[in-house]
């Protein structure tokens, strides 16, 4: 079976042998040891975080703000949304967004109101309008969450104009930006922009998995925050600290690891796998499909010709022994979206080219039915099919 369906990191970049030699490291020497399979620090390995922000985070973090770390961004995104929403609060995100934030959200009270986007993320003029719309009809939006770099599902990346004039509203209607930056690592071409955390560290919680960059069985993310937020977060967290082990762990590899170069090397290798599933969707599924190459992350977010439906695509991928997933899975109300995620994150090259081909073949087939279905129903082949006026 060929994996483009989930976010996957590549496990022969994992760092093993490092983690393996610093894990000996902190439990052959006895003082180590001890801190390491002890009860930790409620804000985590003050060491280790030190570190990952020279060596990775420092043009990214607010030196003012209040750094932690919690069990994976999904604990940070969990404890964030408790601590910020009230019952009947409106959480605002993208109509297209990361599918792990909202059960999480919605068990935290929030109502989820999705925010139109284009090719360069979020609409910033629309997120306006529909917050004046929320609170004229009494209600507060509390949040925003944003994955504003090689987003997932669709690949976007926010630029620096939409990520001033986000963090501008953020500070003049009093709402809080939550940005999910876990794909910043894997950026291929120069810098990304300045994060939201630079730009309105008062009204912006960053939080940075270290699955990409380093493996995500550690479940490990540092998160960054205002004061007055970070306590709210903190006083909801489990006692006993974050994966002491773990954490003390990382923090010994980092004294001898090159951390940076290992981020450049993922660079190149998710970078090459990017280009080689774009190459071969070129080759095979223009122009019947539509999709943006994106400038860094995991995913592509490719549309389809209206009246063919996703689901059918993906279970012919499926019979071909490709796993590709449906866009209604990523949209804020589960209605279909006319597209497919594709991640070329996990497979090599040479089975991410042959993948292309089979979602072709998928695509072709999935065309195919419509054009009989319509044959039999007496519809003009000439006719525009159903909902293909939204394709674009």
């Amino acid at each position: 079976m060929v994996r483009l369906d989930y976010g996957l990191p590549d496990p022969a970049a994992f760092p093993a042998g490092p983690l393996a030699e610093a894990a000996g490291r902190v439990l052959r020497q006895p003082e180590s040891a001890a801190v390491a399979l002890s009860y930790g620090d409620p804000l985590g390995n003050r060491e280790a975080i030190a570190k990952l922000i020279d060596s990775l985070y420092a043009e990214d973090i607010d030196p003012k703000a209040t750094v932690f770390t919690t069990n994976g961004a999904m604990e940070a995104l969990e404890l964030v949304c408790m601590a910020l929403f009230e019952p009947g609060d409106v959480l605002l995100v993208e109509q297209t967004t990361f599918a792990g934030v909202l059960p999480v959200a919605r068990a935290a009270g929030a109502m989820i109101i999705g925010v139109p986007a284009d090719l360069d993320g979020i609409d910033v003029d629309a997120a306006e309008q529909i917050i004046d719309a929320v609170s004229a009809s009494g209600r507060r939006v509390r949040a925003l969450y944003q994955v504003p770099t090689s987003a997932n599902p669709t690949g976007t990346c926010l630029p620096i104009g939409r990520r001033q004039r986000l963090a501008a509203l953020a500070e003049r209607t009093g709402f809080i930006l939550i940005e999910d930056d876990a794909y910043r690592d894997i950026f291929f071409s120069g810098s990304a922009p300045a994060t939201l955390h630079r730009l309105a560290p008062d009204h912006v919680v960053h939080i940075r998995t270290l699955s990409k960059v380093l493996a995500p069985g550690l479940r490990l993310a540092v998160v960054a925050a205002p004061l007055w937020l970070a306590k709210a977060i903190l006083a909801l967290k489990p006692v006993g600290g974050t994966a002491p082990l773990v954490t003390e762990i990382v923090s010994a590899m980092l004294d001898d690891f090159d951390i940076g170069l290992h981020r450049a090397a993922l660079r190149v290798r998710y970078g090459d796998r990017r280009d080689a599933l774009a190459e071969q969707l070129a080759n095979h599924l223009a122009p019947a499909c539509r999709w943006a190459v994106p400038s860094g992350g995991f995913f592509m977010w490719i549309k389809l010709p209206g009246a063919v439906n996703p689901a059918k695509v993906c279970s012919n991928c499926a019979a071909a022994g490709v796993m590709v997933l449906p866009g209604s899975l990523f949209s804020v109300n589960g209605q279909v979206t006319e597209a497919l995620r594709v991640s070329y994150s996990f497979e090599p090259t040479d089975r991410l080219a042959a993948a292309a081909r089979q979602l072709a073949d998928a695509v072709s087939a999935a065309m195919n039915e419509v054009v009989v279905s319509r044959d039999a129903a007496g519809t003009p082949a000439d006719s525009p099919a159903p909902g293909s006026d939204t394709f674009s």
